[in-house]
C-alpha cells in the first residue's frame, strides 16, 4: 500500500464510525491548513523573485514550517486514535495487532 492510499484511507469514514462528523471536520481543517501553507509558499516564491528582504522571507518560511508541523501533528493524533481503536477491536476478536505496527511505523516517520 502506498503512502497516498494510506493517507486517503485514514480520512475515509469507516462503516459504523461513531465520529464521522468529527473526522470530516478534521479533514476540512487539515485541508484549510494545507491551503494556507501553499499560499505562503507561493508568497515566498514571489518575494524571492522580487528580491525582498531576507527577514520577511524567513518570517514566511517560519509560518509554512508551523503550518506543516501542525498538519503533521493533527494527522498523527488522528492516526493514533484510529490505531488504538483498531487494536482494541483486533484484541477482542483474537486477531494479531497489526494496527500497532502501523502506528509504530507512522511515529517513526514523524520523528525523523
Amino acid at each position: 500500500m502506498g503512502k497516498n492510499s494510506e493517507i486517503n484511507e485514514m480520512w475515509e469514514p469507516s462503516m459504523g464510525h461513531p465520529k464521522k462528523e468529527q473526522a470530516e471536520a478534521e479533514k476540512k481543517a487539515l485541508l484549510n491548513r494545507m491551503s494556507r501553507a501553499i499560499g505562503h509558499m507561493e508568497s515566498i516564491k514571489r518575494m524571492i523573485e522580487e528580491d525582498r528582504d531576507p527577514t520577511e522571507i524567513l518570517i514566511q518560511l517560519a509560518a509554512v514550517r508551523s503550518a506543516i508541523s501542525g498538519a503533521s501533528r493533527n494527522i498523527l493524533q488522528s492516526h493514533i486514535r484510529t490505531c488504538i481503536e483498531q487494536a482494541v477491536d483486533e484484541q477482542e476478536s483474537g486477531e494479531e495487532l497489526h494496527s500497532l505496527d502501523d502506528l509504530n511505523k507512522a511515529i517513526s516517520y514523524f520523528v525523523k
